[in-house]
């Protein structure tokens, strides 16, 4: 009975290994569990110095960070230092040898505005060296003190400024102790900065412009930094003067040297029978050295629990999905991915690529219908395309295409009459603006530069007051900054045409007509006004309706040049533009196109201008 139950045992786990599924099972779960081995003991002695990269590569964009916006603070106090020199009353006052009790009074003023003037400040003072006179405002007095001293010359702090290009230098306000404890206030003096007021013609010192700085900017940027307790954080100069510390154990940290070409740094230094990562940056003036020690100890620490337990994760829910779905992936997914991939493509644009059609019944059957599926769609795609260009090609052509030839007819029949009266110039002049307007006219364009459409409607006018003298009377405003913006062409001829036909061909009396192009806030605006008798409210009221119903062509109608101005500036530019009315009969009538122009319009704009 035992003998045929272990036959029995034997014969179904060789039906079982048969099948080649349970064997690329086998055999992917035995490799990966190897490669899972193999991966924990590299990752194991990888990951520590994974940490330490990343540890330095993100400090060192903190600490750039820190150096950019510190360099920039400092440059904004040497300008604050610099207000003295550009005032002209305190200047006369600081040149003076003799100062009395006003002098005193507006040097002392004028010092305590300039320390309210700013929230870092802890005092403030200027050393007058004609007279040996300090005056100074400070935060624990709050009220200016006056005073006699000699010799200022001879500081080293006056000898490095005087020395120095810019006539400033900056010096630690404590170099002996330069640490905050847990209870360090913003309030404290951090630095001092010394700027050296000169004669502007003989280069000679006349006073030293003295303020000191609390500690308010370095704990907002400390905090910025996300400082912890185990990480050592200095501040010192290119030449190792510590200017700010974290801890007193910093005062004998080495200076490495640095310079903005090699930033070569030791990865790792021993302080204090401690491990750090040593992470330093110099300011781009290589004036400020920023150096940061962070505790090897804390950042394994903080990351070797968590990496435990994902590797741990890791094993687990691999083993568990090779055994779970791998015979599933091998029979199903194959096939799958390939339509996957494929509707991928489609969905990106490429609708020309077909799928295989291969597989089981009903893979072939899916792949056979997805490419029947993306041909319609791709025929469907051109066809609407085709369509629409072509339909919006031919409105476009429709709407160009009615230009009433009578201005032409009459203006022919002016020049013949005109030969008979007046001299050869006159007719020379006309008979060029009309070749002119001619050529812009049969000009395949369909956007032109402002420039040329107000020379045509320039060319336009001369020709009708050839035809009504005195009774036209125009003026043109369009600056150089829109003379090449590009719009619709004949898109001012209407407006002015709409403004002749009904203000001159209707009327006898003289005809006012003023013509503005002009850029506002990022807008053009073209403006067309006349004193003809305007529009009725009635038909004003219809134009408008027919403006908002949006009609793309008209082909009869009153004002059918407005109306088919209006559709070619929604084809053009959609909601960008608008073209609106405004008429009070027999008083006054404005026509205005305005168009929000692209950042790049503007832009195109602003370079010609």
């Amino acid at each position: 009975m035992k003998l045929f139950h272990a036959k029995k045992l034997r014969s179904g786990l060789k039906t079982l290994f048969s099948h080649i599924s349970v064997q690329i099972i086998m055999i992917v779960g035995t490799t990966v569990v190897l490669v899972l081995l193999c991966t924990v003991m590299f990752f194991y002695h990888s990951t520590v110095k994974i940490i330490r990269t990343n540890a330095v590569r993100s400090n060192e964009i903190i600490l750039e960070q820190f150096n950019n916006g510190f360099e920039t603070y400092i440059a904004e106090l040497k300008n604050f230092t610099l207000n003295v020199r550009m005032d002209s009353g305190i200047l006369s006052i600081i040149e003076s040898p003799d100062i009395g009790y006003i002098e005193q009074e507006t040097l002392g003023n004028y010092m305590k505005a300039m320390f309210y003037s700013r929230h870092d400040l802890y005092d403030i003072s200027v050393h007058m060296l004609r007279n040996d006179t300090m005056i100074r405002f400070s935060r624990d007095t709050k009220k200016v003190s006056v005073s006699h001293e000699t010799n200022i010359e001879q500081e080293d702090w006056f000898l490095a400024a005087a020395s120095s290009p810019d006539y400033s230098c900056i010096a630690p306000y404590r170099p002996d102790v330069c640490y905050p404890e847990e209870s360090f206030a913003s309030s404290a003096p951090f630095l001092r900065i010394y700027r050296v007021i000169i004669n502007a013609y003989t280069k000679k010192p006349l006073a030293v412009v003295e303020a000191t700085c609390d500690m308010s900017i370095m704990n907002s940027i400390i905090k910025d930094l996300g400082q912890d307790k185990s990480s050592l954080f200095r501040l010192s100069d290119q030449d190792g003067t510590p200017y700010f510390l974290n801890s007193p154990q910093l005062t004998d940290l080495p200076v490495f040297p640095l310079s903005t070409e090699d930033t070569a740094k030791p990865e790792s230094v021993m302080f204090h029978n401690d491990e750090y990562l040593c992470v330093t940056h110099l300011s781009r003036d290589g004036h400020w050295l920023l150096t940061k020690l962070i505790s090897v100890d804390t950042l394994t620490a903080q990351n070797i629990s968590s990496r435990n337990i994902s590797l741990l994760v890791l094993i687990t829910a691999t083993v568990i999905s090779i055994t779970a779905i791998a015979f599933l992936v091998h029979l199903l997914t194959r096939s799958l991915k390939r339509l996957s991939s494929q509707m991928d493509q489609a969905g990106k644009g490429d609708l020309k690529t077909t799928l295989e059609e291969t597989g089981s019944y009903e893979t072939r059957m899916l792949a056979h219908r997805y490419n029947a599926m993306i041909q319609q769609i791709d025929e469907l795609i051109q066809k609407n395309y085709v369509m629409a260009l072509g339909e919006k090609t031919a409105k476009l052509q429709a709407l160009e295409s009615q230009v009433n030839p009578h201005f032409l007819y009459n203006s022919l029949q002016v020049i013949s009459s005109r030969t008979i009266v007046t001299g050869d110039r006159e007719i020379y002049k006309m008979i060029e603006a009309l070749a002119a307007n001619l050529r812009y006219a049969f000009k395949e364009s369909v956007l032109v530069p402002v420039s040329l459409e107000v020379q045509y409607v320039r060319n336009y006018l001369l020709l009708l007051k050839a035809r009504f003298e005195d009774r036209l009377s125009t003026d043109i405003e369009a600056g150089d900054d829109v003379s090449r913006i590009m719009i619709p062409k004949l898109a001012i001829f209407t407006l002015i045409e709409n403004s002749v036909s009904h203000g001159l061909e209707t009327s006898m009396k003289q005809l006012r007509m003023e013509l503005k192009v002009q850029l506002d806030q990022g807008s053009l605006i073209i403006s067309v006004t006349d004193n003809g008798p305007g529009i009725p409210p009635d038909t004003l009221e219809r134009i408008i309706t027919d403006f908002s119903a949006g009609d793309m062509l008209v082909s009869n109608g009153e004002h059918i040049g407005l109306r088919n101005l209006n559709t070619r500036l929604k084809i053009y530019y959609g909601d960008r533009a608008s073209l609106r009315l405004r008429s009070s009969p027999g008083i006054r009538t404005e026509a205005v196109i305005t168009i929000h122009l692209t950042d790049e319009e503007t832009t195109d704009a602003c370079i010609t201008h």
